[in-house]
């Protein structure tokens, strides 16, 4: 019988700046900072597998942009990869009574929930989606640059021709943010001309009355990257938009709120779309209509909108067939389908 090929696991806490790494010799725990960059991960790797011939599997945590690089390095060495839901990391701590919270504290709780729970490794998606999806972030980004600048200059106005060379000066930053914002959406939409599945999709996006260039770049950012087997209501849930009841013995009956556990660049994509949807899509406005008339409030009624939308996508991505407006509110896309044929 072969001998099983030893396994050296790690917990990972990541930082903008920081990798802190905790591993298990023997009874003793091992703990050691790296620079999150290229120089740090690769002195990472060798303090998690100091032998080639040893398997090593971490654990980390979802940390927006930061944890992807160091993610991508340990995939390319064959280092087996799990990436959790932070939500998750932190109730995990809390179960384990953990009163203190310190990177090297995070890091041991990553690599004793690794030793104790079922590994699920992380996939590489391909570098033309990852890119999809950071320069849709990074479009919303400059975004945010140019509303700042634009705050700033109706700020400034204030004070009169005396202010006229700080006017100029945030007028030209508000013009490079829009030059920016143009280049990166030509390049986004560069990359999805060039696939083929992309593109179809980012087509199908601009269907929905709603829903225009910038909008369907952002959303096809975010949904690309999902696996092809989830379901609408799991889609609706890594949106954070899923109803979390909150309900404890017979006093405390919450009204239901959206979770917000999941995807928040995603959740902020649809948002726009769907304010958009409710003035100029007419089964859109009507359902809308409906929710305010059975007494819901508009931000509610919105939510539910954003929720609806979501569900049309992943509807009209399964089938690859364009915005039904009929269909908005009866999304049982399989037996339309089936009842068609």
């Amino acid at each position: 019988m072969m001998k099983e090929k030893k396994c050296n696991r790690g917990g990972i806490d990541v930082s903008a700046r920081w990798l802190v790494a905790a591993v298990r010799k023997g009874a003793e725990l091992i703990k050691k900072k790296f620079c999150n960059d290229v120089v740090g991960h690769k002195e990472l790797i060798r303090f998690l597998r100091p032998r080639r011939n040893v398997r090593a599997q971490v654990c980390l945590e979802a940390t927006g942009l930061y944890h992807l690089e160091a993610t991508l390095a340990l995939d390319a060495v064959e280092i087996e990869v799990m990436v959790l839901n932070p939500r998750v990391a932190s109730d995990y701590q809390k179960a384990c009574f953990k009163r203190a919270k310190t990177d090297p504290i995070d890091a041991a709780g990553l690599l004793d929930y690794l030793e104790r729970q079922q590994f699920v490794a992380w996939t590489r998606p391909p570098e033309e989606l990852l890119l999809v999806r950071q320069l849709s972030r990074r479009m919303e980004q400059v975004k945010e640059e140019r509303r700042a600048e634009q705050c700033r200059l109706a700020a400034i106005r204030v004070l009169g021709p005396r202010a006229r060379l700080l006017v100029a000066d945030i007028q030209q930053s508000v013009r490079q943010c829009e030059q920016r914002l143009k280049r990166l959406q030509k390049q986004a939409l560069a990359l999805i001309q060039a696939d083929a599945d992309l593109c179809q999709r980012y087509e199908l996006l601009l269907s929905v009355k709603g829903i225009a260039q910038v909008s369907a770049i952002r959303i096809l950012g975010e949904l690309c990257l999902l696996p092809k087997d989830m379901k609408p209501a799991q889609w609706v849930a890594h949106a954070g938009l899923d109803p979390a009841p909150r309900e404890s013995g017979q006093s405390v009956h919450a009204p239901r709120h959206i979770s917000r556990q999941g995807n928040a660049h995603l959740r902020a994509t649809l948002y726009m779309p769907a304010l958009v949807a409710v003035r100029f899509n007419a089964p859109v406005r009507a359902y809308y209509e409906h929710l305010l008339k059975k007494g819901k409030k508009k931000l509610v009624a919105l939510v539910a909108i954003m929720r609806k939308l979501l569900h049309c996508i992943w509807g009209m991505f399964h089938h690859m067939h364009p915005f039904d407006p009929g269909r908005f509110t009866s999304l049982n896309f399989e037996n339309k389908h089936q009842i068609a044929a």
